[in-house]
């Protein structure tokens, strides 16, 4: 802390504590920013240094969660080429059973209770009576890919209901939402397996009971340590077919201990511009540069392939396009996630004004397509 100047007073003092004043010279805006900056393909610049004034300390309480998982962390699994065919066979009967059950109750889903709707359709989803429905090679997955694939039926249906109630509380003009079929390009896809049908020993993941012929000691590879099962987990599917284990948890958040607050200008050249009554401002301004050229790429490999007559290379270029996109994505959400915790760290209340992207871009403003899809990306 730096030396008072000379005007300083017993009456400045009590202004100070009732306005924005500094209270003395400190230069901890620095070390505030420098968790942000860490390992970030963005940069931070227009930090102005000013002097600050410190935080009283609240109380650092951490709210306990209980039994109920608050959170999620996702594992990537690494299988072989062989097991990544016996990974997708399960998703392919997954997507079979799932589609079967929405074009089988398209007529008396909504009508029906859920256990009348049961008992007519599960048997669809079951072993012994699936070979009604669907080819005999959907039986070499394991069990409880069907049992999953009928949960996730219900709770599509149930939310359908729920939000078609609340269309009709708000006086809507709406019907049923009918339930989508299941695509292998989706962009992702989930199983969800009880936490006992998993087990992580030395680095590697396997299924309980032994599904598809593995030995003792074969599974899954992962590169990283496996918490401890407690709810159930899902397998899930991307599209370019990278396969991660989502696993949910109770995690205790402590309370921040700052009691500043900041409010944010969301504009499009400067990104997450901030402002600070201590005089800290700083903002993201070559962030839209790394992803403009990136989208300018997915430009040019969308009219190349839109000329290609070759299936094969206009299928590599789409494989091409959805890495591109998801890159593009990683990188917003890095930078996101990066931005909202060191502000949960350094300030008690952020202010966050709304921005009507929708109605900003519309075809009747006069802002150029460039501007437009920077507010859009």
């Amino acid at each position: 802390m730096g030396e008072r100047p000379d005007w300083w007073k017993a009456s400045v003092g009590r202004r100070a504590g009732e306005t924005c004043l500094p209270l003395a010279q400190d230069d901890r805006s620095r070390a505030r920013t420098k968790g942000i900056k860490q390992k970030s393909w963005f940069q931070l610049n227009n930090v102005i240094e000013k002097e600050s004034r410190p935080s009283s300390p609240s109380s650092s309480e951490a709210s306990n969660p209980g039994e109920t998982p608050n959170s999620v962390i996702k594992i990537r699994l690494y299988p072989t080429n062989p097991q990544k065919i016996l990974l997708n066979k399960m998703f392919g009967t997954h997507r079979a059973v799932y589609n079967k059950l929405v074009e089988s109750s398209r007529e008396d889903c909504y009508k029906l209770k859920l256990s009348e709707l049961s008992q007519k359709y599960r048997p669809i989803s079951q072993k012994h009576s699936m070979m009604n429905y669907l080819p005999e090679y959907h039986l070499e997955v394991p069990e409880e890919v069907m049992y999953s694939t009928y949960r996730d039926f219900a709770k599509a249906l149930k939310l359908s209901r729920a939000l078609f109630k609340a269309l009709k509380k708000k006086d809507k003009k709406t019907s049923f939402l009918d339930l989508r079929f299941k695509s292998k390009k989706d962009n992702s896809s989930s199983i969800e397996f009880r936490a006992r049908g998993f087990k992580s020993m030395d680095g590697i993941v396997k299924f309980t009971p032994r599904y598809f012929g593995f030995s003792k000691n074969e599974g899954y590879l992962i590169k990283e340590k496996m918490p401890e099962l407690q709810f159930s987990v899902r397998l899930q599917r991307t599209r370019d077919e990278k396969f991660y284990l989502c696993i949910p948890r109770s995690k205790i958040f402590e309370k921040t201990t700052s009691t500043r607050t900041c409010a944010i200008d969301p504009g499009v050249r400067s990104f997450i511009t901030m402002y600070d009554p201590d005089g800290l401002t700083l903002g993201v301004d070559d962030a839209n540069e790394y992803i403009f050229r990136r989208c300018l790429t997915i430009d040019r490999l969308i009219s190349r392939r839109t000329k290609e007559t070759n299936k094969r290379k206009c299928y590599r270029m789409q494989k091409r396009l959805t890495k591109c996109f998801n890159r593009v994505k990683a990188m917003i959400a890095d930078m996101h996630n990066k931005v909202s915790g060191w502000l949960s760290t350094n300030f008690k209340q952020v202010l966050l004004p709304s921005f009507q992207t929708s109605d900003m871009t519309s075809k009747q403003k006069r802002i150029s397509r460039k501007t437009s899809r920077a507010i859009l990306t």
